[in-house]
């Protein structure tokens, strides 16, 4: 049953749209005309027949392509390049209607591209408003944990892109090395120095820093750890691009720091026999066990049952993440 609620209420909301935007291609139209000086209301009755079946066949147009398919949520390029596709069909649909039925008075063809245009920002301009008010709507109503992404690359834009469109994090700034990205916006995010960090994690309560450059070296990717280890935040990563592009993961995948960023170099295996009789049944104390190093060096040393695993450190919410995940 609620299958077919489901259904049919996209199916309403799909025949709404229909008729909207019917009424917004014969209103471009009517404003056409109006900026060519032109009356619209005074024309003879053929020419009314001619533009309510060219509106017609112009809605069947954007159905024939896909553009109800589309929701209206989740729109982007592609989507734009569908709506371009749909009024440009709609454009010589309509102007030929008005050709048609203007069999003796002079027929102005500057009206093709003035209709063209505000067509596309009637059918694609309204779409895209609707897409901003639901992503706001979604932002202010909806808690999500304020996060930072580092890495205003390719990878950052991609994340930021599917963060937004989700429902856990909220992308609150980038922050990224290169001096040309600084002071830029990317979807409505702008990019900060790494120098700005801490200000940022005060001023947006966050919590959590997600890097987003899988391209870096592990050298690289050690500075950076290191700058972002005093910080009273939990740092995550985002998957290799050639596991995205290989559909093992996805962008907005998130994952722990595993020990071998931290590294910069190729991994050496650990000797268990050497690490247990230092651990087995020792008291162990980990200071900065709420940081990156200090919370990977307690699952390890959880794993070789020590007596006692005493965790220190001053970052208190990192402490009881740690120290509940290790529970």
């Amino acid at each position: 049953m609620d299958k077919h609620v489901m259904q049919l209420s996209r199916s309403i909301k799909q025949i709404l749209m229909m008729f909207a935007d019917g009424v917004m291609i014969i209103s471009a139209f009517a404003f056409s005309f109006l900026l060519l000086g032109l009356e619209f209301l005074d024309q003879n009755q053929r020419f009314y027949s001619y533009l309510l079946v060219a509106s017609c066949f112009s809605v069947l147009a954007l159905v024939r392509i896909g553009l109800y398919r589309e929701v209206v949520l989740y729109m982007g390029l592609q989507s734009g390049f569908i709506v371009l596709q749909g009024v440009t069909i709609s454009t010589f649909l309509l102007v030929g209607s008005y050709f048609l039925s203007q069999s003796s008075e002079p027929f102005d063809y500057s009206i093709l591209p003035i209709f063209w245009m505000i067509a596309l920002l009637f059918v694609g301009g309204t779409r895209f408003i609707a897409k901003v008010m639901l992503q706001s709507l979604i932002r202010n109503f909806r808690p999500r944990q304020p996060v930072i992404i580092y890495g205003a690359g390719s990878s950052g834009m991609q994340l930021v892109i599917a963060l937004q469109n989700g429902d856990q994090h909220l992308p609150v700034a980038f922050v990224d090395d290169s001096n040309n990205m600084l002071g830029s916006t990317i979807h409505g995010i702008r990019v900060y120095s790494p120098n700005s960090l801490y200000e940022l994690i005060e001023s947006y309560s966050v919590r959590q820093i997600l890097l987003a450059i899988p391209s870096a070296t592990g050298f690289e990717r050690k500075e950076i750890l290191n700058r972002l280890e005093h910080l009273p935040v939990h740092v995550k990563t985002v998957p290799d691009l050639f596991d995205v592009v290989s559909g093992k993961s996805g962008v907005d995948e998130v994952r722990d720091i595993d020990i071998e960023d931290l590294l910069g170099r190729e991994i050496v295996p650990p000797n268990p026999e050497l690490l247990g009789a230092c651990i087995n049944g020792q008291s162990v104390m980990v200071t900065g066990a709420g940081g990156s190093i200090g919370s990977e060096l307690c699952r390890q040393i959880i794993n070789m049952n020590p007596a006692k695993l005493v965790l220190m450190d001053s970052f208190e919410y990192g402490l009881y993440e740690i120290e509940r995940e290790l529970k």
